[in-house]
C-alpha cells in the first residue's frame, strides 16, 4: 500500500492592519509615485582615492612619459619668458624704440646756410606724426629721420687711393659711380658727402712708439680720489646747432663725430681745442630693415673688400680720434665675418673700439679680445627717453654703477634737453666725489695701460 506524502501545513502570513493612502495637506490621496532601482553609490571623492588613482597611473609607462613631457614644456616656457624679460631689459637703446610707420631713411644733415628740400617720403611721414608733446618722447633715430631730405649714392673712394693714403688722412673721392654687383644688398639710400681736406689736430705728446689711442687720448692729470664717469655723446655734427651746444659743455667730455656730417674735420678741431676727446661714429645695419643708418653703412651682405672700403671712407673723414663705436649696429655686431674685418682695420690702426651695446647679443667685445684690439662696453644710455626727468633718473643710475664698479661709460647724444641737464648735474656730480674723465681715461683702467 502506497504511503502518502505528510501533509505541509501552509505558511501563515502576518497581516498588519491596511495601509492608509497617502494624503496630502487637503486631504486628497497623493499619486503614487514610482519606485526604481536604486542606482550603485558612487565613493566619495577623497585624498586617499585621488592618491591611489594617480599611484596606479604612475605605475603605468605611458602615465610617467607624459608627466616628464608636461615638466619639461613647463620647465621650457619658464626659460623663455624669463630671457626675453632679460633681453629687453639689456637691449634697451634709442635704436629698439624704433616703431616705423613706413620707409625711413638716412638722417639729414643740418645745414643752416642751406635748407634742404624735403623728399616725398619724409613729407608722407611729417602728416603721419603725432603732435610736438609726443615727439618729445621720440628716440634719436627717429627724431632725425623727420627732417629727412632727399639725398643720393655716395661717392666713391678709390681702393688704391684708400690703400696708399697714411692713417687719419683725407682720401680723395672719385665721382659717383653704380656700385658693383653683389657688393650691396639691395637699394640703400645714402648722401654723397663732400670731402674738405682737415685741419691737422696734433696728437698728444706722448713718449715712445705708441698706439693712436693713446697717442689721440686727451691727457688727464687730475688726481683719481673718487669713482670715474665718463660721458660719450654720439651723432656729433648730423645737427650742427646741437653739435655747437655740446662743443660748449665743460670738458672732459668725449664727443663721437658722424662720420658723413657735414664739415666733420672742421668740427673734430674745434672740439679738440676745447679740451675734448674725440671718437669716430660708424653706421652699421640695425636689426629693423626699415631703418636705413645712413651713408657707406656696414651691412651684414657685404663682401669683406666692400666692408673695408666703407670702413676706410669713414676712417679718413678726419684725424685725432681714438677709436670708432657703432651707430645703430643691432644687426650688424652680431655677424662674427663683418665684425672681424672691422677688429682688423682697428688693430692695424692702432684704434680702440667701444661697443654701444645696441643689443645683447653684440659679438664686438668677443671679437676684440679674440684680435687684440683694445674696447671697452657701454653701461647706460641717458636718453632714449629725452625729457628732462627721464635723462636726470639715468643720470643718477649712472651715480649708482660709478659707485659700485669704480667707473662708468654712459652714452647718450647732442640733444638741448640732455645737454642742459648734463651742463647742470656735471658741477653737482663733482661735488658728490664723482670724476668725470675722458674715455681713454676709463679705457688704460680696464685695459691695464699706465698713465
Amino acid at each position: 500500500m502506497a504511503k502518502t506524502p505528510p501533509r505541509t501545513k501552509a505558511k501563515r502570513t502576518r497581516q498588519g492592519p491596511p495601509k492608509r493612502p497617502a494624503t496630502n495637506k487637503a486631504g486628497k490621496a497623493s499619486p503614487r509615485r514610482r519606485t526604481s532601482a536604486k542606482a550603485p553609490l558612487r565613493p566619495a571623492l577623497s585624498i586617499a582615492l585621488l592618491r591611489r588613482r594617480l599611484d596606479a597611473w604612475l605605475d603605468h609607462a605611458g602615465g610617467r612619459f607624459s608627466i616628464g613631457i608636461g615638466i619639461g614644456l613647463l620647465v621650457g616656457l619658464i626659460v623663455v619668458l624669463g630671457f626675453n624679460r632679460f633681453n629687453h631689459w639689456i637691449t634697451q637703446s634709442p635704436e629698439n624704440h624704433v616703431q616705423a610707420t613706413g620707409e625711413l631713411t638716412a638722417p639729414a644733415i643740418n645745414d643752416l646756410n642751406k635748407p634742404a628740400a624735403k623728399a616725398p617720403q619724409a613729407a608722407a611721414t611729417a602728416e603721419k606724426a603725432p603732435s610736438d608733446k609726443a615727439s618729445s618722447n621720440k628716440t634719436m633715430e627717429q627724431l632725425i629721420t623727420d627732417t629727412q631730405s632727399e639725398i643720393t649714392e655716395p661717392d666713391s673712394v678709390s681702393p688704391t687711393a684708400a690703400a696708399s693714403a697714411p692713417a687719419n688722412s683725407v682720401v680723395p673721392v672719385s665721382p659717383p659711380k653704380q656700385p658693383a654687383p653683389g657688393t650691396s644688398g639691395g637699394p640703400e639710400i645714402v648722401a654723397a658727402l663732400p670731402v674738405k681736406p682737415p685741419s691737422a689736430i696734433t696728437p698728444t705728446p706722448r713718449d715712445g712708439d705708441q698706439p693712436a689711442w693713446l697717442r689721440n687720448a686727451v691727457a688727464f692729470h687730475a688726481p683719481i680720489t673718487g669713482p670715474m664717469i665718463a660721458i660719450v655723446l654720439d651723432d656729433v655734427g648730423v645737427n650742427k646747432p646741437d653739435a655747437e651746444l655740446a662743443l660748449d659743455l665743460p670738458a672732459p667730455i668725449t664727443l663721437s663725430m658722424m662720420t658723413y656730417a657735414d664739415d666733420v674735420a672742421d668740427l673734430a678741431v674745434k672740439a679738440h681745442a676745447r679740451g675734448h676727446e674725440l671718437m669716430l661714429h660708424v653706421p652699421m645695419q640695425p636689426v629693423n630693415p626699415k631703418v636705413d643708418p645712413g651713408p657707406n653703412a656696414l651691412m651684414v651682405n657685404l663682401s669683406p673688400e666692400e666692408l673695408k672700403r666703407r670702413l676706410d671712407w669713414g676712417l679718413n673723414r678726419f684725424s685725432g680720434f681714438i677709436g670708432i663705436n657703432n651707430h645703430m649696429g643691432s644687426r650688424f655686431t652680431q655677424d662674427d665675418a663683418g665684425m672681424r674685418v672691422v677688429m682688423h682695420e682697428l688693430q692695424s690702426r692702432g684704434l680702440l673700439f667701444l661697443d654701444s651695446r645696441t643689443i645683447a647679443n653684440s659679438v664686438g667685445e668677443r671679437m676684440a679680445t679674440e684680435i687684440g684690439v683694445p674696447h671697452i662696453g657701454r653701461d647706460v644710455f641717458l636718453d632714449d627717453d629725452m625729457s628732462a626727468e627721464s635723462v636726470t633718473r639715468q643720470l643718477a643710475l649712472t651715480e649708482r654703477i660709478a659707485t659700485k664698479q669704480g667707473f662708468v661709460v654712459a652714452i647718450g647724444h647732442p640733444h638741448p634737453t640732455t645737454v642742459a641737464v648734463l651742463r647742470k648735474w656735471m658741477a653737482e656730480a663733482k661735488q658728490r666725489g664723482f670724476i668725470l674723465v675722458p674715455l681713454s681715461t676709463v679705457a688704460r683702467r680696464e685695459i691695464g695701460v699706465p698713465g
